[in-house]
């Protein structure tokens, strides 16, 4: 999501688009990513944290995958921004609270705290290899593939958790 954050106003103003538009798409984006965040922890009280997450990353992989055969007009940058952001922090609740119940409360912090800086340092690569990639081919499409494969990745992992909803524990099998 970090290449997105970092590569989206140059992918916009790539098809020469204003700064408006660029800054209207990423007001859109963070409104959306709020209201994403809130969706889904809402939605986490009622169903399984597994399937939301997995869910979560394969609306990523959808929503990446039609960016890329759609247009790039001015309607294709809006959606894609509106449902991108619906999705780019959702993922932050149900991995907190599946963490929360995989841990016992005293090493929660710790085991949280390390699995936002293994986030962060992905993050580090997705911004700095969207730059290589677009210097070496002049185009983001080959970094749209990469993210649309961490995400299928992603929910395939999400989808291994094991939900016990009698016990409100999960783990990893």
């Amino acid at each position: 999501m970090a290449f997105l954050a970092t590569h989206l106003p140059g992918e916009i103003g790539f098809y020469k688009y204003s700064g408006s538009i660029i800054a209207l798409c990423f007001s859109i984006l963070g409104i959306c990513n709020i209201a994403g965040c809130i969706l889904v922890g809402i939605a986490g009280r009622y169903g399984s944290l597994k399937n939301l997450l997995t869910g979560v990353y394969a609306i990523r992989v959808v929503v990446i995958g039609l960016y890329l055969l759609a247009p790039k007009t001015l309607f294709t940058f809006i959606v894609f921004s509106i449902s991108t952001g619906l999705t780019f922090g959702a993922t932050v609740p149900p991995t907190g609270d599946i963490t929360a119940r995989l841990v016992h409360p005293k090493y929660l912090s710790t085991l949280f705290g390390l699995i936002f800086v293994t986030h962060q340092i992905g993050s580090f690569f997705g911004a700095w290899l969207g730059g290589v990639v677009m210097d070496h081919t002049g185009s983001f499409f080959s970094m749209w593939i990469i993210d649309a494969c961490l995400s299928v990745l992603a929910a395939g992992i999400s989808f291994k958790i094991r939900d016990n909803a009698s016990t409100q524990s999960a783990y990893i099998h």
